[in-house]
Formats: C-alpha cells, sequence, structure tokens
C-alpha cells in the first residue's frame, strides 16, 4: 500500500539518522543479506543438482564480511565469519543455505547455524512463529506444560530472511528413513526407536516421552486451529530430548497442499500411528480408543483437549492478532474472509466438554486415514 510504505519511509529514515550506533550493525546485516541474495539466485542456474554445495561454497569464500556482526533474526549473537566447509545448500523447493558462522566468543563451541531462504514470503512464518509464541504463553498462564520450540524467525526483504536452525534435532522423514528405510513412513516404531537411541537411560527416556506427547499435544492443537498446510514428514521435527516442533509455515489458513488437482492433506489434524506408538507402545490403525496399558494415549488425548480449550478462552485475542495483519497482503491473509477460518475451527458454538470430546474424535479419525501416511511416503520417496 502506497500511503503506508511512504509512512514507514520516513520513519524508518527518522529512526536511522537518529539511531547513532545501531546503524551501524544494521548496514553490516543489509551488506550480508544483499550478498548471500545474489548466491542465493545463482544457484538456481548451476545445472547440475550435485554441484550445488560446491558452487555456493566457492562463493561464500569470496564474500568479504564485516570482521564483527549480527545476523538480523538474532542481533545478540556476534559472530566473525562463515565456516564455509560447513555451509549446504537444501534439498527444498526455493534452495535454501543452510550457513554455519563462526561465533565472536573464542570460548563458545560448535558454530552457529541459520537458513538463509530467498524466493519464500517470511511473512506468514514469522507471524505464524510469533502466534504460536502467544499460544505457549497463554498455556503456561494455565500451568500447562506446553514444551513447544517457537524459534527465531526474521523477514529481511521482499522475500527473503533468515531462520534460526534448531540443533540437536532430526527431521521426522530422516528418522523414519534412518530406522525404516525408504518406506519407513508406514512402519509404527522408528520414532520410539529413536527417542530410545536417543535417550538410553529408563529415567531419560520417561523423561523424554513426556516431552514429546506434551509438546505433540501442543503443536497438535495449534496446527489444527490455525489450519497450517504442508505437513509433510520434513517439516516435523523431534529435538534428541523428545521434544516435537513443527517448520515451515509458509501455508496456513486452511490452505492445504494440492497436487494436479487433487488436496493431498485431508485429515488437518497432524497425528500420526508413528506418533502414537511413542505413548506406551499402544495399537494404532484400528477403529475406536488404541490399546492404552500406560494410559499415556489418555493423557495425550487430556491435554489436547486442554489446550484446545485454552485456546477457544483466548478466541479475541487470536482473532485480532490475524485481523491486525490484513493490510499487510500477505498471500493467505487477504482479507476478513480469510480469518474467519479460526472462528470456524475453534468451535466457539459448543461448551469445554463437547470441545474436547471433538479433539479426541479428529485424533482418532487422524489415526484411522492412510492419507497423511502416504503423503509422506511419497515424499520419501521423492526426496531420500
Amino acid at each position: 500500500v502506497s500511503s503506508i510504505n511512504i509512512r514507514y519511509g520516513l520513519l524508518l529514515r527518522a529512526y536511522l539518522q537518529r539511531c547513532g550506533p545501531h546503524r551501524v550493525i544494521l548496514t553490516r546485516q543489509l551488506h550480508i543479506n544483499d550478498a548471500l541474495v545474489g548466491i542465493a539466485r545463482a544457484v538456481h542456474h548451476v545445472q547440475n543438482k550435485k554441484k550445488y554445495n560446491e558452487f555456493v561454497q566457492k562463493e561464500l569464500l569470496k564474500l568479504d564480511l564485516p570482521p564483527q556482526f549480527s545476523l538480523c533474526h538474532a542481533p545478540k549473537i556476534e559472530l566473525t565469519s562463515l565456516a564455509v566447509d560447513k555451509c549446504k545448500v537444501m534439498t527444498s523447493k526455493k534452495l535454501p543455505l543452510r550457513l554455519d558462522f563462526v561465533y565472536a566468543d573464542p570460548f563458545a563451541s560448535g558454530t552457529y547455524r541459520a537458513l538463509f531462504k530467498c524466493g519464500d514470503d517470511l511473512r506468514q512464518d514469522w507471524l505464524t512463529l510469533q502466534v504460536l509464541g502467544t499460544m505457549e504463553r497463554l498455556f503456561l498462564e494455565k500451568g500447562m506444560q506446553p514444551r513447544m520450540t517457537p524459534y527465531a524467525c526474521c523477514s529481511a526483504g521482499d522475500q527473503l530472511g533468515f531462520i534460526e536452525w534448531v540443533t540437536e534435532s532430526e527431521t521426522t522423514a530422516h528418522i523414519q528413513v534412518k530406522f525404516g528405510g525408504r518406506y519407513g513412513a508406514l512402519r509404527n516404531t522408528n520414532m520410539r526407536e529413536y527417542i530410545e537411541e536417543q535417550n538410553p537411560s529408563e529415567h531419560g527416556f520417561e523423561a523424554a516421552v513426556d516431552d514429546f506427547i506434551r509438546s505433540c499435544a501442543s503443536y497438535c492443537i495449534a496446527t489444527y486451529v490455525l489450519g497450517i498446510g504442508d505437513r509433510h514428514s520434513d517439516n516435523i521435527m523431534v529435538r534428541k530430548n523428545g521434544m516435537l516442533f513443527h517448520i515451515d509455515f509458509g501455508h496456513f489458513l486452511g490452505n492445504y497442499k494440492q497436487k494436479f488437482g487433487v488436496q493431498r492433506e485431508r485429515d488437518p489434524f497432524v497425528f500420526t500411528p508413528d506418533f502414537c506408538y511413542v505413548m506406551g507402545k499402544a495399537a494404532p490403525g484400528v477403529t475406536g480408543i488404541p490399546v492404552d496399558p500406560e494410559r499415556k494415549f489418555s493423557e495425550f488425548c487430556t491435554l489436547c483437549g486442554q489446550a484446545f480449550n485454552v485456546l477457544r478462552d483466548n478466541q479475541a485475542l487470536l482473532i485480532s492478532l490475524f485481523s491486525l495483519m490484513v493490510p499487510a497482503g500477505m498471500p493467505e491473509l487477504t482479507s476478513h474472509e480469510d480469518v474467519k477460518f479460526l472462528e470456524k475451527k475453534l468451535a466457539l458454538n459448543e461448551t469445554h466438554e463437547k470441545a474436547a470430546e471433538l479433539c479426541t474424535k479428529e485424533i482418532i479419525h487422524a489415526l484411522n486415514t492412510m492419507t497423511r501416511r502416504l503423503d509422506n511416503l511419497a515424499h520419501t520417496l521423492k526426496h531420500f
């Protein structure tokens, strides 16, 4: 919108004239962004996919970086250079760059990893992550332990920005392939075996399962209410301590992915039998409540119902947050009609008891639906 553009342009100019040393920091960030944009765009012209990493690393070595700088999504972390040999190109459609930076602190261990995206509108990711952070706060205020991972994200310009890389975590796709091969998406035991491998002690395993159940419940409800799409196995990750979290929020408010006119995601509740199997070796895939000797699945259903009702009690806040962003002109949030999706998903006319029952029905339906597992299988066969 031209009027808003001019207004904020004047505000930005006034700030830069009076912000003192902060202008130097912003200038350095802008310099880094501009340099990375050129590389991110150039890699699309490399014909041989096997040469992507070699090309990017060669170009990164040519960069003239400031002696000390920070990234726009993590301004408190001081960096000095790139660990070029660890940088690579990711295999998703827009070919984002996975970058490893060297800490300015000589006593810091490892590298700081971030994802640089060029060609994706990260404003939707940014908004979704901020809303997820708000949901986490609402859950905590009600005494719940949501165990969510609202990582950092920043849209730094038109179709570009940085995303924090959550270390010590794996995508569910990698877990499925590691423990079940290329057809691991159809295997029930992958997730439990991964958590057992990362937490070999009895106490550690029980704590990890508890974290998995709580985080899974939080994200199941959050993604259901927000209508998050494109929930294939590379967009769901699990940390070594068992905490599950979602990434890549390019589709929301019920804009689910389609292929050749066919809707790939037919079940809005993201819960598959391998997740259920973690909860006390339940026996998923049958009509009705799965066998639940340790009552962990029942606990999961209860947590989902509680989380859903917390969001319903705060429906005015959630709807207002999205309504305020309508003028921004995001691709999938262009009018107040889009916001009505939230009102529908929150089932505002139902009692708390009925709403909790609705959650349980959605969970059972998800366990008895094969489409999401088949979508995960198709994704694995294409990318692995």
